[in-house]
């Protein structure tokens, strides 16, 4: 008598997981792995940067380095030594090779090639358990990772490291021996860990460790294993969790924390987000309480509802908070690979046939490959127009290097992004300022400086923030609801959610120049890059060398002091 496992084991699977994930790696960073093929970054200082966002998080992995381990805040000189309360210890493990010397560069490269392997690997051999066949795993690998979700992948280190975490607590809620205490504990630590590093992530997955809880306790008669279980749901978060809440506290209620919360779109709304998110997982739900129907077992599917209901929970805790947060850039993608995790699940199921599996499979690939060109083509493309900018980055941060170290730089916006991330320097103000602690009253302060010093126009969204577009899609998703009922529904123009304060900043007259000089002395500027000093200026200041287009200024000895 023959008996089969329930998951294959040995060195096939292994192998053909990481060959998945080796190819997804590649597949992910073709632009880049291309040009390192063709010479096109020997010598290069500079990252490729493939998005806006990338900057800020490589700039909290220098600050690690730098010598300030809670990341501090790499945009904010005053604030480098603050505690960051939305984690960094992904940024300080990101940063582990540059304190063996390598460069940020190099660091970066590594972070690309590694991130997307890992993430692989756990989905490859965390689904296992449920998805035994080889050919619906790669399907799932496919469905995640390419396709409509490749774009999101590409920035490596958010998401591709700060998802090693969720991933690694799926796997561990999928594996056979979920049920086990030690197992529990480690879920729920877990969890915990991810408080130090993305904000969004612990509060689905504790939503779904509570679920899980919960079912096992209603599955249990012994009111030993029911306190057992809710000591190993409660008791390692919360050790875990302890030291982030005495740091993270004091801070909530102060006028910094609540702009900053107003800045990135925090609504004061009970709405529930992501409806057609949570009506997939309504229909998931019930193909997989079908599946289950047939296989006459529900125990092996729990996980998986747990984790489908934690996406409910998530999605409307505005509900019960009367806080909003657009989601579809935090709790979306994770709850994105629990949709695709059980869709391939009830297909596994459902297409038990040697042809229709082939066949279902096939198509699949075949979309995703169908979505995956013209994608490919535009990323190429725009690596290439990207190194223009990257060539203008590399001469700009050389010649930075005359600046004494930890200074404060008034810069103009094409360079003040990348200063906290090649130097050790501070700019006054750059397009990831708003995401700092900073009160509005001070936000506002600085962007008079640099529109009054360096002549630019500066867009609304680097001081006013995401709340008007967060406010404008909330009332589009209104609106969509009120046209159901037959009503007419009108969504103003994006302008019109401008705060009357931005509208007063725009039509302000500019600063004396006593009032400019105290301003930059007050915030600690040392240097300026400027293309031209105002006449009243120029005689304080003292040229060092030429950035680009620009000139490098400092302050003359008598007007320092």
């Amino acid at each position: 008598m023959s008996y089969s496992m329930p998951f294959p084991i040995g060195g096939r699977d292994a192998l053909m997981g990481f060959l998945m994930a080796l190819g997804v790696t590649l597949f992910l960073n073709a632009p880049l792995w291309t040009s390192v093929l063709r010479g096109g970054e020997s010598g290069r200082q500079t990252v490729a940067i493939e998005s806006s966002e990338e900057l800020l998080y490589l700039a909290r992995v220098r600050e690690t380095v730098d010598g300030y381990p809670s990341a501090g805040q790499p945009f904010v000189w005053e604030l480098r030594s603050q505690w960051y309360p939305a984690g960094s210890l992904v940024e300080w493990l990101v940063g582990v090779p540059m304190r063996l010397g390598l460069t940020i560069k190099q660091t970066s490269m590594l972070a690309d090639f590694f991130g997307p392997l890992l993430l692989v690997l756990l989905l490859w051999f965390g689904v296992r358990p449920l998805i035994a066949s080889r050919g619906w795993r790669m399907s799932l690998v496919l469905l995640v990772f390419a396709g409509a979700g490749h774009a999101f992948w590409k920035r490596p280190i958010h998401p591709q490291t700060n998802f090693v975490l969720p991933l690694t607590y799926i796997a561990l809620l999928l594996s056979r021996y979920r049920d086990r205490l030690p197992l529990c504990a480690a879920r729920s630590a877990l969890a915990g860990v991810m408080l130090y590093t993305y904000p969004y992530h612990w509060t689905y997955c504790i939503a779904a460790e509570s679920c899980m809880a919960m079912m096992h306790i209603a599955m249990t008669h012994s009111r030993r294993q029911q306190w057992l279980s809710i000591i190993a749901l409660v008791l390692p978060f919360s050790v875990v969790a302890a030291p982030w809440l005495v740091w993270s506290l004091p801070m909530l209620h102060t006028q910094a924390s609540i702009d900053i919360a107003h800045r990135q779109g925090v609504l004061d709304s009970r709405l529930p987000t992501a409806p057609l998110l949570q009506l997939k997982l309504l229909l998931l739900c019930a193909g997989i309480a079908y599946t289950a129907y047939r296989e006459r077992t529900m125990r092996p599917f729990l996980p998986l509802f747990a984790l489908m209901a934690a996406g409910f929970i998530v999605f409307n805790q505005a509900m019960l908070t009367g806080k909003e947060l657009a989601f579809s850039s935090h709790y979306g993608p994770l709850v994105d690979i629990v949709i695709a995790i059980a869709f391939a699940l009830i297909l596994s199921h459902w297409c038990q046939k040697r042809w229709l599996r082939y066949g279902v499979i096939s198509l699949l690939m075949l979309h995703t490959l169908v979505l995956d060109i013209p994608l490919m083509r535009g990323e190429f493309q725009a690596f290439a127009r990207a190194s223009l900018q990257r060539d203008h980055d590399e001469r700009s941060i050389v010649q930075l290097g005359d600046v004494p170290g930890e200074v404060v730089i008034l810069a103009p916006l094409d360079i003040a992004d990348s200063i906290p991330v090649y130097t050790d320097d501070y700019p006054l103000l750059s397009g990831n300022t708003m995401m700092s602690p900073l009160t509005d009253d001070e936000l506002y302060a600085r962007a008079a400086l640099q529109e009054d010093l360096t002549g630019e126009k500066l867009p609304w969204s680097m001081i006013v923030g995401f709340g008007p577009s967060h406010t404008q899609s909330r009332d589009r998703r209104l609106c969509a609801w009120i046209r159901l009922l037959g009503r007419s529904c009108v969504v103003p123009d994006l302008l019109e959610y401008l705060p009357e304060r931005w509208r007063d900043f725009e039509r302000r007259p500019s600063a004396v120049s006593a009032d400019i000089l105290r301003s930059l002395h007050e915030r600690h500027v040392s240097a300026l890059v400027l293309a031209k000093p105002p006449p009243w200026l120029e005689p304080m200041l003292k040229p060092v060398r030429t950035v680009g287009e620009y000139t490098l200024y400092t302050w003359k000895v008598e007007e320092k002091k």
